[in-house]
């Protein structure tokens, strides 16, 4: 997948409120980058109430045959309302099954460059203890995921990027810079103070106090040249360099601070830290920001 091109949207939509910002976000960056959206509902395997009398007399079939035009209706006059004030190509898919399964069926036959769902769904206290889709999508899946919490105001116009210097924070940046270009930019790196066993003698005879100014400045450089290298234009970007330890406690810390509506969070690809490493960052970002946080997985070669 090349990230400079996005042409595949995907946006998986269980047709409540909070699912309905997920498609008008997916909507407007389809009109931004020209690319094809696809709006997928699964149908829930277990009937509504409301649809019993149904049931009864007719079957499972027609049951299923009547939920499933209900939904691909609702989705159709959504595209068609934002297509046409946003003009952009789209697709309907209505599936029934498992809805992890089924979303990350439908975004690798459509190739999709980004998945975008709601924070929240029909099921807000089931989510509570079990994790919602998005937390699952994001888990399994191997392409960004946009997680859509707020309802869209245009654009994305202030980002959030904390890095660690991996080619990881490098592709998250490209990723960033492709599907934001015209946002004010933030990128935030966390440093520590040394321990013992990596303090050197001239470390040592210094006061403490010296000693973070001196960290503080050279995380500045280290975070300028990792920049630069980039090939990013570092006047346009604000820098942040903060001490700090828990990398979600700065994250949600600077996130108060700045007030951006988006947060790009890099899940690192060694397979046997995914879990800690989607615990310890990507999931309490989810969980813990108030604004929209996208995924972003490491290409194949990372």
């Amino acid at each position: 997948m090349n990230i400079k091109n996005i042409r595949q949207i995907l946006v998986a939509s269980d047709l409540s409120d909070r699912a309905l910002y997920a498609v008008r976000r997916g909507a407007l960056l389809a009109a931004q980058h020209k690319a094809q959206l696809s709006l997928l509902h699964v149908l829930d395997t277990k009937i509504p109430h409301q649809y019993l009398p149904e049931l009864n007399q007719k079957g499972n079939k027609s049951v299923v045959d009547t939920l499933s035009k209900e939904a691909e209706k609702t989705l159709r006059e959504q595209a068609t309302t934002l297509s046409a004030k946003h003009h952009f190509n789209y697709n309907i898919h209505v599936e029934q099954g498992t809805e992890l399964v089924k979303i990350i069926k439908q975004a690798s036959k459509d190739k999709s460059d980004l998945l975008v769902l709601g924070a929240h769904g029909k099921h807000f206290f089931r989510d509570v203890f079990l994790g919602t889709t998005a937390e699952k999508v994001v888990h399994e899946s191997d392409r960004p995921v946009l997680v859509v919490r707020n309802p869209p105001e245009g654009t994305y116009k202030r980002v959030l990027i904390p890095i660690d210097f991996s080619e990881m924070s490098r592709h998250t940046l490209a990723l960033a810079l492709s599907l934001t270009p015209n946002a004010e930019f933030i990128v935030l790196h966390a440093y520590h103070y040394p321990t013992e066993e990596t303090e050197n003698e001239a470390a040592i005879s210094v006061s403490m106090e010296d000693n973070m100014a001196h960290l503080a400045q050279q995380a500045k450089i280290d975070l300028d040249q990792f920049l630069a290298e980039c090939d990013l234009d570092t006047q346009h970007i604000e820098h942040i360099v903060k001490f700090g330890g828990y990398p979600p406690a700065v994250i949600r810390m600077i996130a108060t601070q700045c007030q951006p509506d988006l947060v790009l969070v890099g899940a690192h690809s060694h397979k046997n830290l995914r879990d800690l490493l989607l615990g310890n960052t990507a999931m309490h970002a989810l969980r813990e920001l108030s604004c929209d946080v996208l995924v972003v997985r490491p290409p194949p070669l990372l």
